[in-house]
């Protein structure tokens, strides 16, 4: 449908259109006056001014594909060859050509001329001249005339009699077939296309009624020609009625439509298109300025609030495809800066990431993102990259800029501003406050609750998050409790087999793990691991990341071996489905390297982890916590594996990076310069690892106290290192300060203590031998 390069025409179908709009006179619906005027059809003259858009304004969708502009340059040299010939009346009625139906594209292919039949027999179709010809040679049927008067009647200039002519071809019609028969349907679907053109609006709507209930009996609401029908009907009504209710009935036309027929079907585009037109042309002759936008924004909270449990995929795909609808719409009419375009935008973009379509939520944040910051000052920052743990979820900068447009536009309470802070208070989270995202979010639950009723899928999603940044910010216990309550609720609400259930009962299970519930985590995720990948789909992060919290649990359960074997079956499907740099990949490949080490195998998990280490380094940074962290991983494989050496090279490459990022006397450098002292007395250096014990002690002593623990193992340690290297007697001199020292402190039964005594007393035993 679109494509990169230019296609060849683009220029002429945009010269074209314009010459087209300036016949229109100030105040005209445009494809109703050059309809009158040329008699080109409804459908045809929409798909022109589509694709000059499109030509006009590549940059959002790239250029229409060449048979598109090919179509509508057809229609633009045929509206402009009959601009100078093709009179128009002051008749509200429309020019046809050769008696055509001037909007072809509203039939649906069995409700076109086609030949009709009479007790079984087929006939001709009056119409076209060949067809006449034929039927020349005999008298047409009463169904035949009748038709044909019909179709003349309202084709004429203006129409003559054409509501007479209409009731006698259906009375022909019931009479001949039914009331309810497939023919009768057809050319009563055919008549009220007829009398609306001819501008008998009220008597098209009516007679369409009937046509979308015995269609719905028949072949089911969501059957092409009952949308077909149904479609009709909103275009008619927006002539005779309010055209709010009208654009109502065309926008779940056109949501179901993109369902049943996709939402690139030419039937799809048109009520989509539709929708645009009909608030676009009410807007504009409403006496009321904010018609528009008040229709947009009672739209908007129907979809929030009244299609809040979409529990099949269907429901899914109509609620997606209403809000793409909605939000094409409102840039067309009000405009893409207006608040409620911003809003529609927003609840796409979430519906579309809720769907689990990361990628395509992705892409509308970014568009959206650049859409705000384009209208921000000049002097305004590059867009700045999301980190990768976030596809799919807006920026920091967006969240904020949202947040300061609609406030003050669409109200404190309003669904729309409550779920731009809820992505503010996750993206919080993400950016490493998770005390303040708590904190957020245990006002914003309440407000929500209030606002969209405690069982609203968005309140549902706020206890989600405030449960996940709960056990975040330190407090377990609590978050094992919050998911277990959001567990009962959404099995009570959703059942089961929701996608929302099966997410509170995932993080129930895992935070039943931190909580030291590692069997009890285990067993529970290995229950959803198949529920959840039927729910989003096998090769789904959420899927992948249940997969990954089995495995872990099952090897913090003391089942080693068969956490190591899910690791190593997950660690390539991983890679396949999201790509070496997605986050949960990379917490697939550290889980991997970490249970390989634990099997017994820490040379194949530091060969694992360095390939590690250059993602994380590209994807997050050299600076990162989790980079860092997996750099002393593999200080310790390495050194397990038999390099000593190569341990303590690694961990001194570590410890100024820690020092810079940390500080020089954090813990995590502190105990960086712990192991780098270990690794060098393994390496045989004793001399060197007393020296840096030694270095240490002041250190340990001011963060932890002259007798803290890892004070007196650094000290025990240093007096190792120095008999070690050959001077047992000063090595006996510190253990006899600090045996005392480590009885008195820890006690007799504190394995520390008692490790410190044993070797105490074998390097007694070395000084007297």
């Amino acid at each position: 449908m679109f494509q990169e390069a230019e296609p060849v025409g683009s220029g002429e179908v945009i010269r074209a259109w314009g010459r087209l709009r300036q016949r229109v006179p100030e105040g005209s619906s445009q494809l109703a006056y050059l309809n009158r005027l040329t008699g080109v059809g409804f459908s045809d003259l929409r798909h022109l001014r589509e694709v000059r858009t499109w030509c006009a304004h590549p940059e959002e969708h790239g250029y229409p594909a060449q048979d598109e502009v090919d179509r509508a340059l057809a229609c633009a040299r045929k509206a402009l060859s009959r601009l100078p010939t093709i009179p128009v009346t002051a008749s509200s009625g429309t020019t046809v050509a050769n008696g055509a139906c001037p909007d072809a594209a509203r039939c649906p292919p069995s409700a076109s001329a086609e030949p009709l039949s009479t007790a079984g027999r087929p006939t001709a179709s009056p119409g076209p001249a060949h067809v006449r010809d034929r039927t020349a040679e005999r008298r047409p049927t009463p169904l035949e005339a009748a038709y044909r008067e019909a179709k003349n009647a309202c084709a004429a200039e203006p129409p003559h009699e054409a509501v007479a002519a209409a009731d006698r071809l259906l009375s022909i019609a019931e009479r001949e077939f039914g009331p309810t028969h497939v023919r009768t349907l057809e050319i009563q679907y055919e008549v009220a296309q007829w009398l609306g053109d001819a501008g008998y609006y009220q008597e098209a709507v009516d007679l369409l009624d009937e046509i979308v209930a015995c269609r719905v009996d028949q072949r089911g609401a969501d059957h092409p020609t009952t949308l077909a029908a149904e479609h009709l009907l909103g275009w008619w009504s927006a002539r005779c009625g309010p055209w709010t209710e009208a654009a109502e009935l065309l926008l779940d036309v056109a949501a179901r439509s993109a369902r049943v027929l996709g939402p690139d079907h030419p039937d799809t585009r048109l009520s989509a298109s539709d929708v645009a037109e009909v608030a676009e042309d009410g807007a504009a002759l409403d006496a009321e300025p904010g018609t528009a936008a008040g229709w947009f924004a009672r739209q908007r909270r129907a979809a929030i609030i009244d299609l809040a449990h979409p529990g099949t995929p269907a429901q899914t795909q109509d609620l997606l495809a209403r809000w793409r609808i909605l939000a094409s719409a409102a840039t067309r009419v009000l405009g893409n800066a207006h608040p409620e375009t911003l809003a529609a935008r927003i609840e796409q973009a979430y519906a579309t990431h809720q769907a689990g379509k990361v990628s395509e939520a992705a892409e509308l944040y970014d568009q959206l993102s650049a859409h705000v910051k384009a209208h921000r000052t000049a002097d305004a920052g590059p867009h700045d990259r999301r980190p990768p743990s976030e596809r799919g979820m807006p920026d920091t900068e967006l969240v904020s800029a949202l947040g300061t447009v609609l406030d003050g536009a669409l109200g404190p309470e309003d669904p729309t501003i409550l779920l731009v802070l809820l992505l503010a208070a996750h993206r919080k989270g993400e950016d490493g406050d998770a005390e303040g995202a708590r904190l957020q979010l245990a006002d914003l639950t309440v407000r929500l609750h209030e606002a969209c009723g405690p069982d609203h899928p968005r309140s549902l999603a706020a206890r989600r998050e405030l449960a996940h940044w709960t056990g975040e910010s330190g407090a377990r216990d609590d978050a094992h409790r919050l998911f277990d309550e959001l567990a009962r609720d959404t099995v009570r609400v959703l059942g089961r087999r929701h996608p929302t259930t099966l997410l509170a009962l995932q993080g129930q299970g895992h935070w039943a793990g931190e909580c030291g519930h590692a069997e009890y985590a285990r067993s529970r995720l290995t229950d959803l691991v198949l529920p959840i990948a039927a729910a989003f789909g096998a090769d789904h992060p959420t899927a992948i990341r249940a997969r990954l919290q089995r495995a872990r649990w099952t090897g913090e359960s003391g089942e080693v071996a068969a956490a190591h074997r899910q690791f190593e079956e997950l660690a390539p499907w991983a890679v396949r489905a999201l790509g070496t740099g997605h986050p949960i990949t990379v917490q697939v490949l550290l889980g991997a390297a970490r249970w390989t080490a634990e099997a017994g195998l820490p040379g194949a998990a530091a060969a694992q982890l360095r390939e590690v280490l250059d993602v994380l380094t590209r994807e997050l940074g050299a600076d990162h916590v989790t980079t860092l962290d997996a750099r002393e991983r593999l200080v310790q494989w390495t050194g397990d594996s038999g390099d000593p050496q190569g341990a303590y090279e690694q961990c001194e490459r570590l410890i100024p990076d820690l020092e810079r990022v940390f500080g020089p006397e954090h813990w995590t450098t502190l105990v960086a310069r712990y192991n780098s002292a270990h690794w060098a007395c393994a390496a045989g250096r004793h001399d060197l690892a007393a020296r840096m014990f030694a270095a240490l002690e002041d250190a340990f002593h001011r963060v932890q106290g002259p007798h803290g623990t890892w004070t007196l193992s650094v000290q025990h340690r240093k007096a190792n290192c120095v008999g070690e290297a050959g001077d047992t007697a000063q090595a006996n001199r510190y253990y006899s300060e600090l045996v005392p020292k480590a009885m008195a402190a820890l006690g007799e039964a504190d394995p520390t203590a008692r490790l410190i005594k044993q070797w105490a007393e074998h390097w007694r035993n070395r000084h007297r031998s």
